[in-house]
């Protein structure tokens, strides 16, 4: 894994950075796959450009007590995807996602929302020209804390795949309110856009809402949306308890088993193993 952080206006093979004062340009050009790390804690806007991409995962680790505005833009070939995990207290985040993706890839957003606090994330992902992309956001609330999520994922062009699947579970009288919203334009047909929900709750003081929208201006397209919100499932910790496993202990697996289910997709273990020991680090007191 390469460390951004450690390569300043470096060209590195199949990689280039340059930190200016609040923007970060970054131009892949790897025919291999490649694993980048970088970690913020300050407003940024990412200038993204690729040719000839196999595999690339970017990992961005947000680390600020303040505000911040993030913005992703820029055009990528091949399969991109971006793991973010926000780690700390009290963050605001604005983050905007404009990416176009050749026929033959894929981009998607992987969020990990830790954050102990107040916070309040916005994505926006359009998907261009025969382009996949896939919006796939987990988070977490607990000690009276709030948290809105608002996702938008849109098909601008026909031919295009949307996916978005949100997570959230709430305990210790936390809140946490998801909106998601999928949109298919005029002239963009045969595309698909499709959107699942799951959060739930671990006490009778904590609350959880979800609001799953989707605005089609176009027949020959399939969209469609899920949502299941409520109490924890109560079949899987019978199951657990059932093999003598503690209630408190099932309910922690339970939580842990929804967000692995984010992790497992990533590919290079070097991540993985980063977020499950801030998985664990944050859910030891579910």
């Amino acid at each position: 894994m390469i460390n951004i952080n450690d390569v300043k206006n470096q060209k590195v093979p199949g990689f280039s950075v340059t930190f200016n004062d609040n923007s970060t340009v970054l131009e892949f050009d790897s025919s291999k796959e490649e694993c980048f790390k970088i970690e913020t804690n300050s407003n940024m806007i990412f200038n993204i450009t690729s040719t000839s991409i196999s595999n690339v995962e970017f990992y961005q680790v947000i680390n600020g007590k303040t505000d911040i505005n993030i913005e992703i833009k820029g055009e990528v070939e091949g399969n991109f995807r971006h793991i973010i995990l926000l780690n700390n207290s009290n963050i605001n985040i604005y983050f905007i996602n404009n990416i176009k993706v050749d026929n033959s890839g894929k981009y998607e957003v992987i969020i990990i929302d830790l954050s102990q606090g107040n916070c309040n994330i916005t994505n926006h992902i359009d998907a261009y020209n025969f382009s996949n992309a896939n919006l796939l956001c987990a988070s977490v609330v607990n000690k009276e804390y709030i948290k809105n999520i608002n996702n938008y994922l849109t098909n601008k062009s026909h031919n295009t795949i949307c996916n978005m699947d949100n997570y959230g579970v709430s305990f210790d009288k936390g809140y946490i309110k998801i909106k998601g919203v999928g949109a298919i334009e005029k002239n963009c047909y045969k595309s698909i856009n499709e959107q699942k929900d799951t959060m739930f709750v671990l006490d009778k003081d904590s609350k959880v809402k979800c609001e799953p929208l989707l605005f089609i201006d176009e027949d020959d397209v399939v969209a469609s949306h899920a949502n299941a919100l409520g109490q924890i499932d109560t079949e899987a910790l019978f199951y657990l308890c059932s093999r003598g496993i503690k209630e408190d202990v099932a309910k922690k697996m339970v939580v842990l088993g929804y967000f692995k289910k984010f992790v497992e997709i990533i590919h290079f273990l070097d991540i993985k193993n980063e977020l499950y020991n801030a998985i664990e680090e944050v859910t030891k007191n579910v």
